[in-house]
Order: C-alpha cells, then sequence, then structure tokens
C-alpha cells in the first residue's frame, strides 16, 4: 500500500466526522443536544464517548498535512511561492463561505454576523479573536504554519531521529496540556490575550503536523502494511484492526484523559489506513474528504450563530447528525458552484488580457 491522494482524502473524511461528532456529542448536563435514548448512567449517554472519542479530529487532520507537506518537500515542491498559492486558495474557498454566511446573516437579521465593519474585516483576514464560529480557530494556526519555510520544519525532521523528534513532538504535546489543564508553566500572564490564544492554537496543531512529517519519512504506513501481508490472512487481519480500535475506543473513555488523545489518534490513524475496506466504504470517505474543509467551515452556523437550534429539531443524535451534514453538504456545493463560477470569470477576463497584449 502506497500512502497516496486517495488515501489522504479518506483520512480526512474520517477526520471531519470525527470532528461534526466532537462538536455535536462532547456534551454533559443541560449542555445536551437532543434526546439520547441509551445512556451509560443517568448523567452521561453513550454519545458522549463519542463525542470524546472524536477528539482525535484535530491531530489526525494535522498529521496529514504535515504528511503531506514533506512528501512535497521530498519531491522539492514547498517553494514559498506554492505556499501562497495553497493559503490562497484556502483562503478563497473561505471567503466565499464568509460572504454568504454574512448575507445570510444580513437576511435574518442577525447581530453577530455580519457584526460591526471591525468585526467583519476580523475575519477577513482572518484575527482568531475576532472569528464568528469556534472552529475558524484552526484556519489561522494552519495559514501561520505555511507561511513558515518549509526547510525550517522539514530540514530537522530529515535530521533528527524520528523516535527522538517523535518524543519532542509530546513533549510540546504534555505542556500544552498542562498549561491548558492546570495552568502550570502558563504563559498567558505573560503574553497578550490574542497572542497566547493563538500560541496555544499552534500548539494544537503543529507538534501533530510534524509528527506526520515523521511518518511519511518512516513510510509508516508502507512498513506496516508489509509486516501485516506477511501474516497473510487478511480477514484476520481486518478483524484484529477493528478490534484494536475498539478497545482504544473504550479504554480512551473509561480513562478520559485528553493527554492521551494523540496517542490514540495516531494509532487510529495507522489502523483506518490498514483496514482493508469496501469499495462503497472508502467511497463515502472519499466523498466526505472531497467536502471536509467546506464540512469544517459551515457546521456551527447550523447550531451555533447563523442558526441557533436548527439542527437540534431533529431531535435524536443521529437524526441531528445526519439532518447537519446534509445542510453542510448543501452548502458545500452552493460553495463549490461559486468557485467554479468564479474561476470561469477570472480566466475570461484573464485570456481577453492577453488578447488585447498581443501586438495587432
Amino acid at each position: 500500500m502506497i500512502y497516496g491522494k486517495k488515501e489522504a482524502t479518506m483520512t480526512q473524511g474520517l477526520a471531519i466526522i470525527t470532528m461534526v461528532c466532537l462538536h455535536l456529542f462532547c456534551r454533559l448536563g443541560d449542555k445536551i443536544f437532543g434526546t439520547p435514548l441509551l445512556w451509560l448512567n443517568s448523567e452521561k449517554p453513550f454519545v458522549y464517548w463519542i463525542g470524546f472519542f472524536c477528539e482525535i479530529c484535530v491531530p489526525i487532520y494535522s498529521m496529514c498535512s504535515g504528511y503531506a507537506q514533506h512528501l512535497l518537500f521530498q519531491k522539492g515542491q514547498t517553494t514559498y511561492k506554492n505556499n501562497l498559492k495553497r493559503i490562497f486558495k484556502l483562503l478563497f474557498n473561505y471567503w466565499i463561505i464568509l460572504i454568504i454566511f454574512c448575507s445570510l446573516g444580513l437576511a435574518l437579521g442577525r447581530d453577530s454576523i455580519p457584526g460591526n465593519v471591525r468585526i467583519f474585516l476580523g475575519n477577513i483576514i482572518p484575527i482568531p479573536s475576532l472569528k464568528y464560529f469556534p472552529s475558524w480557530w484552526y484556519l489561522t494556526a494552519y495559514i501561520i504554519v505555511l507561511l513558515i519555510p518549509a526547510k525550517l520544519l522539514m530540514k530537522p525532521v530529515n535530521k533528527i531521529h524520528s523516535y527522538i523528534g517523535v518524543a519532542i513532538c509530546f513533549v510540546f504535546v504534555l505542556y500544552q496540556y498542562l498549561q491548558t489543564k492546570f495552568s502550570i508553566l502558563s504563559l498567558e500572564a505573560f503574553l497578550p490575550n490574542n497572542i497566547y490564544n493563538l500560541f496555544n492554537d499552534l500548539l494544537k496543531l503543529l507538534p501533530f503536523y510534524l509528527i506526520g512529517a515523521f511518518m511519511h519519512k518512516e513510510n509508516v504506513f508502507e512498513k506496516a502494511n508489509l509486516f501485516l501481508g506477511r501474516l497473510n490472512k487478511p480477514r484476520l487481519t481486518n478483524a484484529l484492526l477493528l478490534i484494536s480500535a475498539a478497545v482504544l475506543f473504550v479504554v480512551s473513555n473509561l480513562l478520559e484523559k485528553a493527554i492521551l488523545t494523540g496517542p490514540i489518534a495516531i494509532a487510529i490513524m495507522l489502523i483506518f489506513n490498514l483496514v482493508k475496506k469496501p469499495k462503497f466504504v472508502e467511497n463515502i470517505f472519499l466523498f466526505f474528504g472531497k467536502h471536509s474543509t467546506n464540512i469544517w467551515l459551515t457546521h456551527m452556523a447550523f447550531y451555533v450563530t447563523l442558526f441557533p437550534g436548527l439542527v437540534l429539531k431533529a431531535r435524536y443524535p443521529v437524526l441531528i447528525f445526519a439532518f447537519l451534514i446534509a445542510l453542510c453538504l448543501v452548502m458545500s456545493y452552493i460553495e463549490m458552484y461559486i468557485q467554479k463560477g468564479l474561476e470561469f470569470c477570472f480566466a475570461l477576463v484573464k485570456k481577453k488580457r492577453r488578447k488585447q497584449s498581443v501586438p495587432q
């Protein structure tokens, strides 16, 4: 197995599904959405376990990005110009959704979106403290990582022994956990609030981004697949992988320690890509991977700021999830058609300018 574009897209599909589940279901008490039918005890519904486990979404997204960046670095395709193109492509997508939401906010008479001029401009840039939706924190952090010259991140990955490099990454993960959870070694008192929050956002992303780069450096997926192939028992291997994922799910929820999210995310990402999936399952994850950016950027609109409580009308968790995904996909297709239309118009203008510049 070669971990390529198809596998990366499927992994992004897994990541976005877990992100939506995290935001919908990692809730207790009066914050619980809908009417869960299955309860672990009088205070904790089963969907809470699903939501808590799905904290693996950010590490998986970040590892995918780091893996891809190291692959491009090895091919000599991580020039600053190429990174700027990637940033603009992402922002172009984001700006279309931003304009759609602000237009809807004006039409619906929402005070919080688009808000005043300062807030609107702060979302165009975007500035983390002024963001319309909490999930948009990742956008700014990811752009900053892309603005760092690739050689400053990927050259050390190539030079440092991978075990040492991953251990260093987890030191930063542990530091982020300690300062957030227990205010140990916190820099909050020494940094402006915006800078401190951005620093924390980078600590959530960058260590796993680098771990993804180490995974590509060591050809982790190829080596693991080769090892499992030697067993020559694909059905048994698949069963063991799925059982391992189920065990991780139960153990992570029984222990309920956020510090375990990183190692579990690495294991789940590995298991997900080693499991032999039926074609229709692959197509489902590919589909969600294709729409992952738009689902990430739009999903909170339907239960937070723009349409508060809309998806809760579905009442039951499974239906709430399905309803939210359906709304996000509608928005995703709208964004895609607008983007294609704008790109077509830009291409026509560019073609016209070229004709005008040719001497007659």
